[in-house]
């Protein structure tokens, strides 16, 4: 719960806090007033972009901070007609203000860019499937930046995708989180090839952990290695973190698109239940270094870069 709070405190916070400050400040200047509009903006911007909150309460929340933002910004824009240009040049302290608020937005700025680049889909994407059937899904970690995108420091991971789906309410489990399993939305799902290929391996036997408890030891739990003949050398897909029990498939069956091959649990290095996806190049048999060292491929699905907070209804995507 208290990662939550953090989290919600961050996403929503500092947002409507900027909105706040945005409303009821009195600028010396037309300059301070654009940059304080900039910022609050800015922020709000950023966090309806990569906040990691909203698959926990909705994504229906995602606008609160637009809209308090664009709220701000109209309100005290009515006092600008008595402001000047620029601030005095005879006092250091708003002087001072717009410096620091002028070295805030060309950070947020930064950040945005940052985010842009990393929602475009990379040079040398291949093209599948989704792996998931039926109802509507959300991206939790996914892209090409830090980001949005928990893994991208892994060198074999850059281009990871993790999966949850959506409930009628738009979120990914009956309450913040639950301790049962079956209360997330994804357990238990279908997974499905998202390409035609060769089971190159599998594990499976591992057991479901509770919400919030990992094993280190076996990261990607049960799991499908998949070897599709896409692209210049064919790549390896890693599909993770299977129901126990539930892989469908054995090494060196060939399958074809949509075939089952499993169902989402919550195994191995997973703090709930999620379908983990990740490509490399090459024929890769060693869990290993599909995981850690192999070179990763991004991944479009019918044509689609998907990334962290993108909202998939599978009918879009087939």
């Amino acid at each position: 719960m208290s990662e939550f709070l953090f989290a919600l405190g961050l996403v929503l916070g500092i947002p409507l806090l900027l909105a706040g400050m945005t409303a009821f400040a009195r600028p010396r200047s037309r300059l301070d007033w654009l940059l304080s509009a900039l910022l609050c903006a800015g922020v709000s911007c950023f966090m309806y972009s990569s906040g990691a909150v909203w698959s926990w309460i909705g994504f229906g929340w995602r606008i609160v901070p637009l809209a308090a933002a664009a709220g701000a910004v109209a309100w005290s824009a009515r006092r600008l007609r008595a402001r000047p240009v620029l601030p005095s040049a005879r006092s250091f302290l708003p002087l001072a203000g717009i410096v620091f608020r002028g070295a805030m937005v060309a950070l947020i700025a930064g950040m945005l860019i940052d985010l842009h680049m990393a929602r475009r889909a990379p040079a040398g994407a291949v093209d599948l499937w989704f792996p998931l059937k039926g109802g509507r899904f959300a991206i939790l970690h996914g892209g090409g930046g830090a980001a949005l995108n928990y893994h991208h420091s892994v060198p074999a991971q850059a281009y990871a995708t993790d999966i949850v789906a959506l409930n009628h309410r738009g979120r990914r489990a009956w309450g913040v989180r639950p301790e049962a399993l079956d209360a997330y939305e994804i357990f238990d799902r279908a997974v499905v090839a998202p390409c035609d290929g060769i089971v190159s391996g599998t594990s499976d036997g591992a057991p479901d952990a509770p919400i919030g408890r990992v094993d280190p030891l076996k990261p990607a739990g049960n799991h499908v290695l998949l070897f599709c003949a896409v692209g210049r050398a064919g790549i390896t897909l890693l599909l993770a973190h299977f129901r126990s029990g539930s892989v469908a498939v054995a090494r060196g069956d060939r399958v074809r698109r949509g075939t089952l091959l499993g169902r989402v649990g919550n195994s191995g290095n997973s703090t709930e239940p999620h379908l983990h996806i990740h490509a490399v190049r090459g024929s890769e048999t060693d869990p290993g270094a599909v995981l850690a060292t192999a070179h990763a491929v991004p991944l479009t699905f019918n044509g689609r870069f998907l990334t962290r907070n993108d909202v998939i209804h599978v009918s879009d995507l087939r």
